[in-house]
């Protein structure tokens, strides 16, 4: 997986498409703030998204192997 550094934070393939993707299919915001909001809202989706396919892994890897979780 490739990542892109930015600073001290990297962005993995998924952010960066899910980014890319809202970019082209959004207008241009006139205000920088409103872009900002969203490109924060994005990321903590993102992050809800990464936390939700854990679990489900984790549930699915406890099922296998019959410990409880």
């Amino acid at each position: 997986m490739t990542n892109i550094a930015l600073n001290n934070a990297r962005l993995t393939d998924a952010l960066e498409r899910d980014i890319l993707e809202a970019t082209m299919t959004q207008q241009t915001v006139a205000h920088p703030f409103a872009a900002i909001k969203r490109a924060v809202g994005a990321f903590f989706d993102f992050i809800d998204e990464v936390q939700e396919t854990m679990n489900q892994a984790r549930a699915t890897s406890n099922r296998f192997s019959g410990s409880q979780w």
